[in-house]
């Protein structure tokens, strides 16, 4: 007779066989995941000096609950595609949230007409583009594509 947890064990594998099977999992590389320190946001360059801003502001401003900088100027929020590892690192590593919950987040706030929405930009060149452009702009790209067209925010 077998060991009923060996049993159960066995089911289990086979559990998990079958689910990897069907393709539901990807895994992840190391390359899916672009290093922290290769993060940073950027801002338009109204001023040519470095901001800071708190952490849970920057929050505030993804998730669409702050509309307006500190010194009351307009805010225009960019982000890149939704399935882009830049983005799913920023909102993990910056905001500390998960993407989903993010994009959520936003479609409560669209639907029920209190805010449009984030601007989605294809890739960090045209995020640095447009932020450059647009004054109250924020976004956010690898550090080795900043220049003196943005400028770089602190985060507390």
């Amino acid at each position: 007779m077998r060991n009923p947890s060996i049993q159960n064990l066995c089911l289990c594998c086979q559990g998990v066989a079958f689910i990897l099977s069907l393709g539901v999992f990807t895994p992840v590389s190391a390359n899916d995941k672009p290093p922290l320190q290769s993060l940073i946001l950027i801002a338009h360059n109204s001023t040519g000096q470095q901001q800071t801003v708190l952490r849970r502001s920057i929050l505030a401003m993804y998730s669409l609950r702050l509309q307006t900088w500190p010194d009351g100027s307009a805010l225009t929020v960019y982000v890149l595609d939704y399935d882009t590892p830049l983005h799913r690192n920023f909102c993990r590593e910056i905001l500390g949230i998960l993407p989903f919950h993010l994009r959520r987040n936003w479609d409560r706030l669209i639907f029920s007409g209190k805010t449009q929405g984030p601007i989605v930009v294809p890739d960090a060149q045209e995020m640095k583009r447009q932020v450059s452009r647009t004054p109250g702009a924020i976004g956010y790209i690898n550090k080795e594509q900043l220049d003196d067209s943005v400028v770089a925010i602190n985060i507390l």
